[in-house]
């Protein structure tokens, strides 16, 4: 949803490769975006248990129950400004998404019918969303500077039920139940998003 622009940069080389995120940016529509934010993470686990008891002393019963109790224990890291890829491995960058509005336009039916996709096809030049990675990294004391660059080539107004698939969900490969079915996309890609919306 909204087409979050992560991406993996594997190390194929013998030697540790550095990523500088200082240097490193997504660039939407012209406008840079540096993926170093020195943000401050933090991240909480809690376990335990206590009990409480009630009694009523119109007819001298009690009862005692047991209720989670919450302990909790937090763990805080700051973002580093550069990370470093071992050999042979790879690491994930996650930060961006490239659109959170739904985009509109004259040309483009807000109501499609069935099968009727009301659609637009751009060109680089044309496109409302052009966009890439700059992406400055070191190995063996030289540094590098690559850029992918894309742009979306087609917008559609689609029909939720050409969208979504009912499955059923299973364990192990056994169905639960029929009433536990969930919704799925049925198109799924690295090369497309979507952003839901409701006709006013």
């Amino acid at each position: 949803e909204g087409g979050l622009f992560d991406f993996y940069i594997y190390n194929k080389s013998e030697s540790d490769i550095t990523l500088n995120l200082t240097k490193t940016f997504f660039v939407l529509n012209g406008i840079s975006y540096e993926y170093f934010q020195n943000r401050t993470f933090s991240k909480s686990t809690s376990n335990g248990a206590s009990m409480t008891t009630s009694y009523s002393p119109y007819n001298l019963t009690f009862t005692t129950t047991k209720i989670p109790a919450i302990s909790s224990y937090s763990t805080t890291f700051i973002e580093k400004p550069e990370l470093t890829i071992p050999s042979k491995t790879s690491i994930k960058v996650s930060q961006f998404k490239i659109a959170d509005d739904v985009f509109t336009a004259c040309d483009l039916e807000e109501k499609p019918r069935g099968s009727e996709n009301s659609k637009m096809i751009f060109s680089e030049a044309s496109s409302p969303y052009v966009f890439s990675n700059i992406i400055t990294y070191n190995c063996k004391g030289e540094t590098q500077r690559l850029q992918n660059s894309f742009f979306v080539n087609e917008i559609a107004n689609v029909p939720a039920s050409e969208m979504l698939i009912k499955i059923d969900t299973t364990e192990c490969g056994d169905k639960i139940s029929s009433d536990l079915r969930i919704k799925s996309l049925k198109r799924l890609g690295p090369d497309e998003f979507y952003i839901p919306y409701k006709i006013k």
